[in-house]
């Protein structure tokens, strides 16, 4: 899939397109807010374009756990003057964000090519925001950005940002249910993998007799790894994969063991089949997108790697007790 913006043909399925980030925020969670001047902030803009950034994405509100919200008058102020210079001197995508309609419409007469629906606080990990929208409220939210965006021009590029997006099942949910293009990635992509990655190293340190220096991922891949290694690759293999179909074997193949290796680890160290631990992960999920209470239940199952809606009914009753129908209802009656 390419997307044609200007003189710039953006392939975003294969390869990639580079994004340069400007936040003209007094608190942005990356910068510090060194940017937050107009010259300041056009001066990195034309610093990300020297170093290969085809879009520009520029951010009138931080979503750092714990920052205020911005009114639209307050980031039509803060972006609009940077907008509006970036068009005059730059044939760079620029992409806003934004939780306002009145803002997305401000910046598309000055000539902004992407809006970008700010979903709020950025939930998720160590760091992030215990309280924020629920992923229906942030639905919500893109659609009103969005109305504006389709009726001022019709094709528009449209992306979420934030908010209680956390893993691709969360990014699934929009794609289904707004007219929403992709997904901007920020802590999902950056902070949360860090702390993971932090947190494992830090129990390696304290465990040496069972983890070596590299991480159990790459030890799996090679054949070397701890028992451990095995279960916390099959876990991350399902968080990652269960809205497809997994299969024991193919996950064993990558971890170069048999699959009845693989599940007598797994079984032996979880108390449960790896067969029990996948169903058991996915009606989790689906529970979470139920609970949200906008996607048809056909879409649930599908987006929980069951294409075959009976066969998600049937596991679900057999896994709650009770059919998806009746736990929406029941979510109902208790709201």
């Amino acid at each position: 899939m390419n997307w044609f913006v200007r003189r710039h043909e953006l392939n975003v399925e294969r390869g990639g397109v580079l994004m340069g980030i400007v936040n003209v925020t007094p608190d942005s969670f990356s910068d510090g807010g060194r940017f937050y001047a107009l010259e300041e902030a056009l001066g990195h803009a034309e610093e990300l374009e020297r170093q290969g950034a085809v879009i520009l994405d520029i951010g009138g509100e931080s979503t750092r756990p714990g920052a205020a919200e911005v009114s639209a008058d307050e980031e039509v102020a803060r972006v609009l003057p940077v907008v509006r210079e970036l068009r005059k001197r730059s044939e760079a995508v620029i992409s806003v964000d934004t939780r306002h309609a009145a803002v997305a419409a401000a910046v598309l007469e000055a000539g902004a090519d992407v809006i970008c629906a700010h979903l709020g606080l950025t939930t998720g990990g160590m760091l992030g925001a215990k309280r924020a929208l629920s992923l229906e409220k942030a639905r919500q939210r893109a659609e009103r950005v969005f109305a504006v965006c389709d009726a001022m021009r019709p094709g528009l590029i449209k992306m979420i940002y934030g908010g209680p997006i956390k893993t691709p099942a969360d990014a699934q949910y929009f794609y289904k249910n707004t007219s929403c293009q992709g997904f901007v990635g920020g802590s999902s992509f950056e902070r949360i993998p860090s702390e993971r990655a932090i947190l494992n190293t830090v129990m390696a340190f304290k465990t040496p007799e069972k983890f070596a220096e590299e991480d159990s991922l790459a030890r799996v891949l090679r054949g070397e790894a701890y028992e451990a290694d095995y279960i916390e690759f099959t876990k991350t293999y399902v968080s990652n994969n269960y809205m497809k179909p997994v299969l024991l074997g193919e996950l064993a193949a990558l971890a170069h063991v048999s699959p009845s290796h693989l599940s007598t680890r797994f079984k032996r160290k979880t108390g449960r089949s790896f067969t029990q631990y996948l169903v058991d992960f996915r009606m989790e999920k689906a529970c979470e997108l139920m609970r949200a209470g906008t996607m048809p239940l056909c879409e649930v199952a599908e987006s929980v790697g069951y294409p075959d809606y009976a066969q998600f009914s049937k596991m679900f009753k057999k896994h709650m007790g009770y059919s998806p129908t009746k736990y929406v209802q029941m979510q109902t009656e208790e709201l």
